[in-house]
């Protein structure tokens, strides 16, 4: 009885032990603006491209296995998205996104439908497909998004940048405008494309110091 109460406790303790080593919360919140989210519109008479390093959230995902219940949030602060032109910027804000009503868009992953490998190898690159959650203007809406993610374990290297584990995240999907009620007008139709390209590009930490 003594025997199997051992082999018991020690079957316990080994599980405790596989659940405790299971996903890794990844930060994403960079003081000196270095991750960032980008928009590009290619239209018949204009290409536009907006840019914010307005944006945060995190990432969970286990190194061993990447499908073992991964979970992302991203954030982004719409009030700081910028194309190059002041006057641009300020119609976009006001007229289209309505950042006064709505400030944020945001991304939640759903899960991962298609990769390679299940295991995150040490700075190596990883593709994968994944569907998420886009919100933006007041909607949401379903997305399917290409995913390249590489895993970087700490070292003295990236101790320079910040402490701990390093995981990339380039994200990258396509939205229309008018899912999220966003109306082109009429004047507009050859500068601004109804399809619009997300890329998202972090670099997300496990500890913001040691």
């Amino acid at each position: 009885m003594n025997s199997l109460r051992f082999l018991e406790a020690f079957f316990l303790l080994g599980l405790v032990a596989v659940t405790g080593a299971r996903a890794e919360r990844f930060i994403v919140d960079d003081v000196y603006g270095r991750n960032l989210v980008e928009f590009t519109s290619r239209a018949t008479l204009e290409t536009i491209v907006g840019i914010t390093n307005q944006v945060g959230g995190y990432i969970e995902v286990n190194p061993d296995d990447i499908l073992d219940s991964p979970d992302c949030y991203i954030e982004v602060d719409l009030r700081s998205l910028k194309t190059g032109i002041e006057a641009r910027d300020r119609k976009m804000r006001e007229e289209f996104l309505e950042v006064d009503s709505f400030p944020k868009a945001t991304f939640k992953l759903e899960g991962i439908t298609k990769t390679g490998s299940r295991k995150l190898v040490d700075q190596r690159e990883f593709e994968l497909v994944a569907s998420g959650v886009f919100f933006l203007h007041g909607i949401e809406r379903p997305v399917k998004v290409s995913l390249r993610l590489t895993y970087v374990r700490e070292s003295e290297v990236t101790r320079a940048r910040q402490p701990g584990d390093l995981l990339h995240l380039v994200a990258s999907f396509d939205i229309l405008l008018s899912d999220f009620g966003i109306v082109i007008p009429h004047i507009a139709l050859l500068k601004l494309d109804e399809r619009q390209s997300i890329t998202v590009d972090v670099f997300a930490f496990t500890a913001s110091e040691n």
